[in-house]
């Protein structure tokens, strides 16, 4: 689900207004799908025109830096678009039933997969693994890649009218792991 009071509509309540044939609501599922796709194209060119321009002698300094950091952008905005694009299927076919919707989610999923092992091979070439101290966890995408596969095999296995822990896929989340609770939960 969104923030309440923010305005946005969340994936779910996104695709009930399309089976009602509604158009785009605030900022809606369609709509930051299409902002953070606009987001990993002008990313892309930006990567395009700095790495033309990086002379050879500057390709270790920060200017290199900036670049992997724009790179790394790049993929994970390639990777959430496609997720919530995903998400947004897999709502549409839970609440519709339309197969089409379930095999164009796996399709965005399989897509999706490849994104982040380039966001991976990003962030493994450029960056270092970290502790987070508030979950006592070791942080880097590419110990992520598992949970990104396991969407396809949520997505593949749905079924209309869904309402098991597989769901949260449709709503475009992942569920937390009891070590990732928020502040003040009991």
């Amino acid at each position: 689900p969104s923030m309440p009071g923010s305005g946005t509509v969340g994936v779910m309540d996104t695709a009930k207004l399309m089976l009602e044939g509604k158009a785009e609501e605030a900022e809606d599922a369609r709509t930051t799908i299409r902002l953070i796709s606009g987001y990993a194209e002008k990313l892309g060119e930006c990567e395009r025109v700095l790495d033309e321009a990086i002379e050879p002698e500057y390709r270790a300094g920060d200017l290199a830096c900036v670049l992997e950091d724009i790179r790394a952008w790049k993929y994970y905005a390639k990777y959430l678009a496609k997720k919530i694009e995903a998400s947004l299927s897999l709502a549409l076919f839970v609440l519709g039933g339309d197969e089409g919707e379930k095999e164009k989610a796996v399709s965005l999923l399989t897509a999706a997969v490849e994104d982040w092992q380039a966001l991976s091979a990003v962030w493994a070439g450029h960056y270092m693994p970290y502790q987070m101290g508030r979950v006592n966890q070791v942080f880097g995408y590419p110990y992520f890649l598992e949970d990104v596969r396991r969407d396809i095999v949520l997505a593949k296995t749905m079924q209309r009218g869904e309402t098991s822990e597989q769901a949260i896929l449709a709503e475009g989340g992942f569920k937390s792991p009891g070590w990732a609770r928020d502040y003040g939960e009991e």
